[in-house]
């Protein structure tokens, strides 16, 4: 039995009758879908003209390039440089001298017609300078919130796979620990990015949840490896061989990048590969994030928290000590009558880590029933051990 189909695994929201509103199933990945596009919205809406400051990264870029080309093919000043141009047949006009196309790229971004600017992208995406110098880290988690204003597949294909398989994941883990998990694989994904802009010294920005996204893609196929999908509705392929190809497509130009390469795709390898890690590791490892967000939010909370804390463990343990009467009929009574005994021993509630554990032991026991105990692999044989323990000491 797959584990988004075990009853166990949905929290309150989820229902045998299925759900009667949107955000009845999952609702911190809906949430965050809302808040995304509400996001995408205001970027296409809350502009501004385009300033010299807004452009000049990009002029020193190109600055920078033709004097790299300059110093490489030897040439001392801009007359050389144009007829280097000319001896290789290009247009001089289309490289003229730094200083030339400066004002002329200025004036042409500013007068004739160029794309307002996004205040909420200007504020929200991933500026490692920004980061890195000026402190603004709070670019490292609302850079997931903002995508290509000028398309819409960028922002759709994330948002679909967050819908698609983050309500699996929420389901399992809890909507807290998902929050979580999501705002951390963005800031893993940040620092990846970040990381290797450092190492190159190439500056180009970055917005998009795609690294949070692929660690919940990620999460999803640990947990189902045989989970298939049809390409273009028409070609199955298991979800893990899948997910093997985007790896392989961004590990790629970031080995380019780390060999000295120069390479700019427009797309955000290293913090695909940064949520993908974060996501294998933390199902590798059976990390739990909640548990250590309550220890870092009750130390900051200060003394209040604290006194708070201890007040509401008071009263559970009085009302613990205390048991309420519970009125019963004699239908329940005569069938059995220790249901409703005050010394009765109710079943503590399953954690997340207790959900994981019979999740693997359900796809075991599935692969014992289709292929034979032969087919286990010592992984799986060690399960069944830690299991056939488990149930013992419960017993």
């Amino acid at each position: 039995m797959g584990y988004d189909n075990r009853d166990y695994f949905r929290d309150g929201s989820y229902s045998a009758g299925g759900s009667s509103g949107f955000m009845d199933g999952a609702p911190t990945c809906k949430r965050i879908l809302i808040a995304t596009v509400v996001i995408f919205v205001l970027q296409m809406f809350w502009t501004r003209p385009a300033e010299l400051a807004d452009v000049q990264p990009m002029i020193d870029r190109i600055r920078a390039q033709q004097a790299e080309l300059q110093e490489s093919n030897g040439i001392q000043d801009s007359h050389e440089w144009l007829d280097a141009i000319a001896r290789v047949g290009g247009d001089p006009s289309d490289t003229r001298p730094i200083d030339e196309y400066e004002f002329d790229f200025t004036q042409e971004m500013l007068l004739n017609g160029s794309p307002n600017v996004s205040i909420v992208e200007n504020w929200f995406s991933l500026d490692t300078d920004k980061v890195v110098s000026s402190g603004q880290v709070w670019r490292l988690i609302t850079c997931a919130l903002c995508h290509d204003r000028f398309g819409i597949w960028h922002i759709f294909i994330n948002m679909f796979l967050l819908f698609w398989f983050g309500q699996s994941v929420e389901s399992t883990y809890g909507s807290k620990e998902f929050l979580i998990f999501y705002c951390v694989a963005a800031l893993v994904a940040s620092f990846a990015f970040i990381g290797l802009e450092l190492f190159t010294g190439q500056r180009h920005g970055a917005i998009g949840a795609s690294g949070a996204v692929m660690a919940v893609v990620c999460l999803f196929t640990m947990w189902n490896p045989g989970y298939t999908i049809r390409m273009y509705f028409l070609f199955p392929i298991q979800i893990k061989y899948l997910l093997l190809f985007y790896v392989l497509f961004d590990i790629h130009p970031v080995l380019l990048a780390l060999s000295g390469t120069p390479t700019y795709t427009g797309v955000g390898h290293a913090a695909h590969l940064g949520g993908l890690i974060f996501g294998f590791l933390y199902f590798r490892n059976g990390w739990q994030l909640a548990p250590n967000w309550n220890r870092v939010a009750s130390f900051f909370g200060g003394k209040e928290n604290t006194k708070r804390s201890r007040n509401t463990k008071t009263r559970k343990q009085k009302s613990n000590a205390e048991p309420r009467a519970i009125p019963i009929n004699s239908e329940t009574s005569s069938s059995n009558p220790s249901t409703h005994s005050p010394n009765s021993k109710v079943p503590p509630p399953k954690t997340a880590a207790d959900l994981r554990f019979d999740a693997q032991l359900d796809e075991i026991l599935k692969k014992i029933s289709d292929q034979g105990q032969d087919s286990l692999t010592a992984r799986e044989r060690k399960v069944l051990t830690n299991a056939s323990q488990r149930y013992r000491n419960r017993t």
